[in-house]
C-alpha cells in the first residue's frame, strides 16, 4: 500500500484553497509528482516476466545466467543474430524507481536490490569493520551492479589489455577489443565527438554531468599545482572526468539500454527471481545441458541443446560452478560435492582497494553553492530531470597516477565526494554503506556539523595480494565465503600509503587553501597510540579502513590450458567442460586498472560474437 493508500477509507478534512506564488508552486509540485511517479522504475522499461509461465523439462537453446552488464549484452545480441530460443534467468527482480534518480545511488546498497555480500574475518584487514567484515555489494536485479553503481564509464588501460594477450589470450588486446567498446557506445558529450575515441551509434548513452560543482575547479587547479595533467577524457596518468551511463537526468542501466526491445524479439524469455541453483552436466560427455532454477518456490530443470552461459559475476559465477562440480577437488569433496572437473575456481580473487575517509574541512564562506531546498530540487528533478538529483556531484572526477613516477601505468585511483555542511542523509549513507566503527562516523559526522567537508577516496588499482571464494555450504541459497586477502602483500600497503600522501600535497595548494581547506583528524580508536598523519599512523588507518573498491575480478580466470589457475579459455570456454562458457567480469585476469562496468560491458559484446563465430577461433580443448 502506498502512503496516499492509507487515506482511502478515512474522512479527510482539507484546507481551503491554497494561494500566493507558494501556494501556486506547491501544487505544481504535487501535480509534478502525480505525472512523474510512474516514470521512473516503469516495468514498460524491461522485459515481461517469463517466470511464472516457464514448466518443468522446457527446452531452449541457450540459456544465460544472470543479467548484469555482460548478462543483458549477451541475451540481446544473440536474440537479435538469431532465431534461436533464448532464456535469461536473473535471480533479482526489476529495478526501484529509486535506481533511476542518480544522487540516490548511495541508497541502493544493504537493499533488496543488493546481494549484500561480505568478507570473512581477517588479521590484515577490515579490522574496524563491524564483525571484522568489508561489504562487498552487488546488484541482485536486472541490470545487476550496473543498476546500483556510481554509474562511471572507464574502458581501463591500453597496456593491461595487451598484457592478456602477451599472457596467450588471443583476441583481447586493445586493438582488438576495442571495436566492441565502440559498438557498445552512444557518446552524446558532444564535446568529445570530435576526438573520435568512441562509438557513437551504439545503445549505451555516455554522457558528462550536467552541473558543475563549485568544488571541481578547485580539484582540477590543486592537481595542476603539483604536476600532474588534466584531460579532456580518460587517457595517460593525470586527472579527468569520467563518462557516465546517465541519460536526461536517468540512469540507463544493462538490462534498461540492451533488453527495452526485448517484447519485440519473441526468441528471447527472461525470467526474474529465478535463482539458479546447478549447472546440469551431462557427465559422460562433460557437457552442460542445463540448469536446476528455483522460481517462486518450484524447481524447474530447464534444458540448453546449444550452450549454456554463465554471467552471474565476479562472486556468483564461481559459486554456481562449484555447486556444479566444478573447482577445487579437495573444497568440493570436504563438502561432499562430487567433482565433475577439478580446476582453481575462486582461488585467483582479486579486488580494488579503497581508503575511503580522507576528510576535509572547507570554510563555508569560500564556497558558494547554489540552492539546496529540497522541495525545489524535488520540483526540478520530477518536472525537467535536471538539478543536484540529475548528477552524480563530484564523483565522476577521476585521478589516475603511478606513485613512483608521472610515467608508465597508473597503480592508484583518486575520488572525490562533497558533504554539505550538516547534511544528516549523507552522513546517514557512510555509515550504512561503509559498516565502520560508529566512533569513526561521529567523528566525520562531528565535523560535518560545522562545515561543509570533502571525503577523497585513494584506491589500488593493481593489487599484489590475492583472496579467494569459497562455498558455505552445498545449500545454494547461503552466500559464498569471501576471503578477500586484502593487504596479505605488504606491497599494497605502502602503495596506499604514497597515495594518501600525495593526497595530503593536493590539500597543500593554493587552490585549496582558497578553501581554508583542513585535514581532519579522524578518530579510528585503534589507532589512537600513534600520531596523526605519520606512517605508522596511516598504516593502521589502512588496514582498519581500507574497504573494497567493488570491482572483484579473475576468480574465473581466462587463460591457457597449461595455466594452472585458468578457468576458461581465450573463447570464454571452460576448461575441459563442453557447452559451458563464462562471460562477465569474473574471466578477467588482471586488473584493466579501471571499475569493471565498462570491460563487462564489452566481454558480453565480445562473447556474443565468440558464440555467434562457433568454433572458428580456438578448438575447445580437454583438460
Amino acid at each position: 500500500m502506498t502512503a496516499f493508500g492509507l487515506y482511502q477509507h478515512q474522512e479527510i478534512s482539507c484546507p481551503n484553497s491554497v494561494t500566493g506564488d507558494a501556494g501556486i508552486f506547491f501544487l505544481a509540485l504535487i501535480n509534478t509528482l502525480f505525472t512523474n511517479q510512474c516514470q521512473l522504475g516503469n516495468k514498460d522499461d524491461y522485459p515481461i516476466d517469463s517466470g511464472p509461465t516457464l514448466v518443468d523439462n522446457e527446452v531452449f537453446d541457450y540459456i544465460i545466467v544472470g543479467s548484469g552488464a555482460a548478462g543483458s549484452v549477451v541475451a540481446s545480441e544473440l536474440a537479435k543474430a538469431t532465431q534461436s530460443r533464448i532464456l535469461l534467468l536473473e535471480a533479482g527482480g526489476y529495478p526501484s524507481p529509486t535506481s533511476d534518480i542518480p544522487a540516490f545511488h548511495p541508497s541502493l546498497q544493504k537493499t533488496t536490490e543488493d546481494w549484500q555480500f561480505h568478507t570473512e574475518k581477517s588479521n590484515e584487514s577490515c579490522l574496524s569493520f563491524k564483525f571484522g567484515r568489508c561489504l562487498w555489494p552487488s546488484g541482485k536485479t536486472l541490470g545487476g551492479s550496473t543498476t546500483i553503481n556510481h554509474m562511471l564509464y572507464v574502458r581501463g588501460s591500453k597496456h593491461s589489455f595487451n598484457s592478456w594477450a602477451a599472457e596467450g589470450n588471443l583476441g583481447w588486446s586493445y586493438h582488438e577489443v576495442l571495436p566492441y567498446f565502440k559498438k557498445l557506445e552512444k557518446l552524446e558529450a558532444y564535446e568529445l565527438k570530435a576526438s573520435k575515441q568512441y562509438g557513437m551509434n551504439g545503445l549505451l548513452p555516455l554522457t558528462r554531468n550536467r552541473l558543475h560543482h563549485p568544488v571541481r575547479n578547485v580539484i582540477l587547479d590543486s592537481v595542476k599545482e603539483i604536476g600532474y595533467k588534466v584531460y579532456s577524457h580518460e587517457g595517460g596518468l593525470g586527472f579527468f572526468e569520467a563518462l557516465q551511463t546517465i541519460y536526461q537526468g536517468v540512469r540507463k542501466n544493462a538490462a534498461k539500454v540492451f533488453l527495452a526491445d526485448s517484447r519485440a524479439l519473441p526468441n528471447l524469455k527472461v525470467a526474474t527471481e529465478a535463482l539458479v541453483e546447478k549447472i546440469l552436466i551431462e557427465k559422460d560427455l562433460k557437457e552442460a545441458n542445463g540448469v536446476v532454477v528455483n522460481i517462486a518456490g518450484r524447481n524447474l530443470n530447464i534444458y540448453a541443446e546449444k550452450e549454456v552461459i554463465i554471467s552471474a559475476g565476479a562472486v556468483n559465477s564461481p559459486k554456481l560452478l562449484m555447486l556444479s562440480g566444478i573447482g577445487p577437488k579437495s573444497h568440493l569433496g570436504s563438502l561432499g560435492i562430487e567433482t565433475i572437473h577439478d580446476l582453481n575456481v575462486g582461488q585467483t580473487l582479486k579486488d580494488h582497494l579503497t581508503y575511503p575517509i580522507i576528510t576535509l574541512t572547507l570554510n563555508d564562506s569560500s564556497v558558494k553553492y547554489s540552492s539546496q531546498n529540497p522541495t525545489e530540487e524535488l520540483f526540478k528533478y520530477f518536472a525537467n530531470r535536471e538539478g543536484i538529483l540529475s548528477n552524480t556531484g563530484l564523483s565522476n572526477i577521476l585521478g589516475y597516477l603511478n606513485t613512483k613516477n608521472h610515467t608508465g601505468e597508473p597503480n592508484v585511483k583518486f575520488n572525490y565526494h562533497i558533504v554539505l555542511r550538516q547534511d544528516s542523509y549523507a552522513i546517514s549513507q557512510y555509515r550504512k554503506n561503509l559498516n565502520l566503527d560508529d566512533t569513526i562516523i561521529e567523528s566525520i559526522a562531528e565535523a560535518n556539523k560545522h562545515s561543509h567537508i570533502l571525503v577523497i577516496s585513494v584506491t589500488l588499482l593493481d593489487a599484489k595480494s590475492r583472496g579467494k571464494i569459497y562455498l558455505r555450504s552445498r545449500n545454494p541459497h547461503e552466500k559464498p565465503l569471501i576471503h578477500s586477502g586484502y593487504l596479505s602483500d605488504e606491497k599494497d600497503l605502502e602503495t596506499l600509503l604514497k597515495a594518501i600522501r600525495i593526497v595530503e600535497k593536493q590539500t597543500e595548494t593554493k587552490a585549496f587553501k582558497k578553501l581554508s581547506a583542513q585535514l581532519v583528524n579522524v578518530d579510528i580508536p585503534n589507532c589512537r597510540k600513534y600520531k596523526f598523519r605519520t606512517d605508522d599512523y596511516w598504516r593502521c588507518a589502512i588496514r582498519n579502513v581500507a574497504t573494497s573498491g567493488h570491482s572483484p575480478i579473475a576468480t574465473c580466470k581466462m587463460g591457457l590450458v597449461i595455466d594452472p589457475d585458468a578457468v576458461v579459455d581465450a573463447l570464454l570456454k571452460v576448461h575441459g567442460v563442453g557447452k559451458l562458457r563464462v562471460v562477465d567480469s569474473s574471466i578477467i585476469p588482471s586488473s584493466t586498472k579501471a571499475d569493471s562496468a565498462a570491460v563487462s560491458l564489452m566481454i558480453g559484446q565480445k562473447g556474443t560474437q565468440m558464440i555467434l563465430n562457433g568454433f572458428s577461433v580456438i578448438k575447445h580443448d580437454s583438460r
